[in-house]
């Protein structure tokens, strides 16, 4: 399917022989002999003295003839070394079976080979994929050799078979269990975007030598625990995506521990959090991080119930299937009480605490800034932002503005800033109907620009786990970023529209 040709239902093809991986865009009805066709068309464009391969310094020679390519799927979608099968054995190579009849998804890998026409014509075929570079419809290499985009998204880390929140260093082991990973997700997790008293929002900044988010700004969260956060709905169980008591507990519990902010109010109902001594709250930060101590037990030991009616839920993430370790994130918005009047001046309802980082453990700095500042230096490449957290902030940002005089924003001013936030929230952002807090974003390559070589991540597919549930992403928006192995740079949101009129623009060039 040609780029100008491209509408937004079309799926998005993964064809894979050896390192090559080849993106074609496909209407889920068009048959299998036009794809197979592209498929050739593009592959002699490119390698018109045959496709190179690692194990040979002869290139594998193009067949002419559709009939001399088969294609084969994973056997596990979760897991890529249990092998592959072929897709089509019907005679004639597939001609009028299409992506949706014979069940592949959007974004799915589909594996090819070309047929031995000297060999054994009843031989079963050998798939040989291997993950480590990414081609598009338009045939260029990732940047360093990585095998796929998405792995940035996530903070994964080339070689360690490692993802966001896992708990690290000391402290209660957090692990998925044989029936997480049997549903191909293995990690739960909670993340707050906390927001101040004068509207920043809090970033905590992972230590060098963290295994997932190294050096990055990110969000206070982490892991769900059965221990400290009570019942988790079974890995089978649709709630499992969804907002609750356990979520809340969990989201309330990592941002203690990694901020020392305590999201917590009196029993006896008064107005304002509740109070902690600094010397109390540090070593209850330690004890509950170690397992030691169970946090809703000692917040009810100190006089306080946890907050969890003011968490707002806002969007999902989980990690696309093709990769080694999948989460599946909940994330919150938690508004701290105004201030009356200034940066200084800390309300008189409720005492909030400096930020403070865990002491090293996880993150060597807590900071509150705008949104506006934190995208400021994303952009400028100062920071490490992860597409989620830019993509979020990006959304708040035109709420949230910062004074742009020497005097405070007004009590009401901020007030109306969180009025314009909740608005926001309570609409669905890209006409689909479906509300921020139950939006899924399971990041998927839609391709990688020639002119900058970024890689667009579509938001709107929820993952194969909520594929007909009525949840999805985001239809409009869409992240650019450019990955190296300091992390994801030149991170931006653009709207869908405008990349995709934009790449069909420069094709016609």
């Amino acid at each position: 399917m040609a780029k100008d040709d491209v509408p937004y239902s079309a799926y998005t093809l993964r064809f894979k022989h050896g390192k090559h991986t080849i993106l074609l865009f496909a209407d889920p009805l068009t048959p299998f002999s036009e794809i197979k066709y592209d498929l050739l068309t593009v592959l002699r464009e490119q390698y018109p003295d045959g496709l190179p391969r690692s194990d040979s310094d002869t290139p594998l020679k193009i067949p002419e003839s559709i009939l001399d390519v088969i294609l084969g799927v994973p056997n596990d979608p979760y897991d890529n070394t249990k092998g592959w099968s072929e897709l089509d054995t019907t005679p004639g190579g597939g001609i009028t079976e299409s992506p949706k009849s014979l069940g592949v998804k959007d974004g799915g890998v589909i594996a090819f080979v070309f047929v031995d026409n000297e060999g054994d014509p009843d031989a079963t075929p050998e798939f040989n994929v291997e993950f480590n570079t990414v081609h598009h419809s338009a045939i260029e290499q990732a940047p360093d050799g990585e095998d796929d985009t998405l792995k940035g998204s996530f903070g994964y880390v080339k070689g360690v078979d490692k993802f966001p929140g896992e708990v690290e260093g000391q402290g209660e082991e957090r692990h998925a269990t044989a029936a997480d990973l049997e549903t191909g997700i293995g990690y739960w997790e909670v993340v707050i975007l906390l927001i101040s008293p004068i509207n920043e929002i809090l970033l905590l900044h992972r230590v060098q030598t963290s295994r997932s988010f190294a050096a990055a700004h990110v969000f206070p969260g982490g892991n769900l625990s059965a221990s400290q956060d009570g019942k988790i709905p079974a890995p089978d169980d649709k709630r499992r995506h969804v907002d609750g008591p356990a979520y809340r507990l969990g989201a309330i519990r990592e941002c203690f521990e990694e901020s020392g902010i305590l999201l917590a109010k009196k029993t006896d109902e008064s107005d304002g959090l509740l109070e902690v001594s600094e010397e109390e709250r540090e070593k209850a930060r330690k004890e509950i991080h170690s397992g030691k101590l169970r946090f809703e037990d000692w917040v009810k030991s100190i006089g306080g119930v946890v907050d969890l009616d003011s968490l707002i839920p806002f969007t999902r993430w989980i990690t696309p299937p093709n990769l080694p370790r999948r989460f599946s994130t909940q994330m919150y918005i938690y508004f701290l009480p105004l201030t009356s009047t200034s940066k200084s001046n800390i309300t008189s309802k409720a005492m909030i605490p400096v930020p403070t980082s865990d002491g090293g453990v996880e993150h060597t700095a807590a900071l509150f800034a705008s949104c506006v500042h934190w995208l400021d230096l994303a952009t400028r490449n100062k920071i490490i932002l992860f597409p989620p957290q830019y993509y979020l902030m990006h959304l708040l940002s035109p709420f949230l503005l910062p004074s742009v005089s020497n005097s405070p924003l007004s009590t009401s001013d901020l007030q109306g800033q969180r009025n314009a936030v909740l608005s926001f929230l309570g609409s669905d952002g890209d006409s689909k109907c479906v509300k921020w807090a139950d939006k899924v974003m399971s990041p998927v390559g839609l391709l990688m620009r020639k002119s900058d070589g970024r890689s667009v991540l579509a938001l709107d597919k929820p993952g194969p786990e909520l594929e007909g549930s009525g949840r999805g992403g985001d239809e409009k928006r869409v992240v650019l970023v450019k990955f190296s192995k300091e992390g994801p740079r030149n991170v931006e949101v653009r709207l869908r529209k405008e990349i995709l009129d934009d790449e069909r623009n420069g094709a016609k060039l």
